[in-house]
């Protein structure tokens, strides 16, 4: 049998975990062969707060994978969020000494190893270090300056950090399922969903990509094609839930019922009905204004968007202006959405859908999956895949799947 190259993609999100596997043939096409969801727990606002909880998702959603693809897997690309990631813009420089001298890569090399050892680093993991552009001797806006003649040679990089502790957590909860984590495999969440939905155009231009997750909303910026800003907010759909609950004497769960069968953002709603709804407090039913759950959920959602619009003239005053927004998460299926976002960024808004591969099925087309689409792509990107001789079952998918077997009987 030829050999195949595979590439695994594990988004764990604070909703829900997903794992999808996927084939590279020659030509650069990519083949879904399993795939797997299962409901997150042990997470909050992307910090694990349950070690075991975690572990199980995450076997659960592997396993559903593996069953499907006909073999276990071994490493995983991953997708992390939460506000232990911090980003920002870093400059450095490097004196070459000689202007008759060219810049070598072992110069970039350097530059990069120098601005790794900074102490705005420490206790901190580098997750991305994106050079962004280069000067010499004050040209700017030099993208490769190797060969180039100079005295001086400057860096600007965005850089994407993660707090050591933190993560370790969960890259113990990979280990514990008996899975490895590839080589610059970790991946933040927004930024693995931008390589499923942001066109080349988009990123020359200036786009922003936000996330509508359920504990978290993550947002990235790019322009003239490199990533240009990044940023968390610990704030999602979950919240919305939560302000029901308490505003309407609700249990999560009914909360959460009636978010997804009535919510809505739409401002031009005008004509009311009463909901029913089972009330925590009374422990019975009664009836609720729809008019006013909107109420409550525009007030949430108006605050995300208006943290988001912050950000947005920030990059203003900083020269960046964006031409389009992209929305994506769970908080994109929400009505109303894309009038009432384009009302507050006073820019064309459009919800990302991924592009579906063999063996994905049509219900992925939805903004819930762009992430783990999205981080399969960056995946085969990275040209670092793991190779299988053979599709077949061995004795660690059956430990796993008796394992499981024994949980549900």
């Amino acid at each position: 049998m030829a050999k195949h190259d595979l590439v695994v993609a594990l988004d764990i999100g604070t909703t829900k975990t997903c794992c999808l596997i996927g084939e590279i043939d020659p030509a650069g096409k990519i083949e879904i062969l399993g795939r797997g969801i299962s409901p997150s727990q042990g997470l909050k606002k992307g910090i694990v707060v349950n070690i075991e909880e975690v572990v199980h998702s995450v076997e659960k959603a592997v396993l559903e994978a593996e069953r499907m693809a006909g073999f276990d897997i071994c490493s995983v690309y991953i997708t992390v969020n939460g506000d232990y990631i911090t980003s920002l813009n870093y400059s450095n420089h490097l004196k070459i000494g000689n202007s008759e001298r060219e810049i070598t890569e072992a110069d970039l090399k350097k530059i990069i190893e120098q601005s790794k050892k900074s102490e705005l680093f420490q206790g901190k993991e580098i997750l991305h270090f994106i050079p962004k552009s280069f000067s010499v001797d004050g040209h700017n806006g030099i993208i490769n300056p190797v060969g180039m003649l100079g005295n001086k040679l400057e860096m600007e990089a965005h850089i994407v950090t993660a707090l050591n502790t933190i993560l370790q957590n969960i890259k113990k909860c990979i280990k514990l399922t008996d899975l490895e984590i590839e080589d610059k495999g970790t991946v933040l969440h927004s930024l693995a969903s931008s390589t499923a939905l942001l066109t080349k155009e988009e990123k020359e231009l200036g786009s922003i990509l936000i996330d509508l997750g359920g504990g978290i909303t993550s947002f990235v910026v790019f322009k003239h094609n490199f990533l240009s800003h990044s940023g968390i907010l610990s704030i999602g759909g979950n919240h919305i839930t939560y302000d029901l609950a308490i505003a309407l004497r609700l249990s999560i769960q009914e909360a959460e019922r009636i978010k997804i069968a009535y919510g809505s953002v739409n401002p031009g709603l005008i004509e009311d009905e009463q909901i029913e709804v089972n009330s925590l407090a009374q422990n019975n039913k009664i009836f609720i204004s729809k008019k006013y759950l909107m109420e409550i959920i525009e007030a949430r959602v108006g605050e995300i968007f208006s943290l988001i619009n912050n950000q947005i003239e920030n990059l203003k005053e900083k020269g960046i202006y964006l031409t389009n927004v992209v929305l994506s998460g769970g908080g994109a299926l929400l009505p109303g959405i894309l009038p009432f976002s384009r009302n507050i960024l006073k820019l064309p808004v459009r919800i990302g859908l991924p592009s579906l591969f063999t063996g994905l099925p049509e219900s992925y087309h939805s903004p819930i999956y762009n992430t783990v689409i999205g981080l399969l792509l960056y995946a085969v990107s990275q040209n670092n895949h793991k190779i299988y001789k053979n599709k077949s079952y061995n004795n660690n998918y059956f430990k796993k799947l008796i394992n499981w077997l024994q949980e549900i009987f």
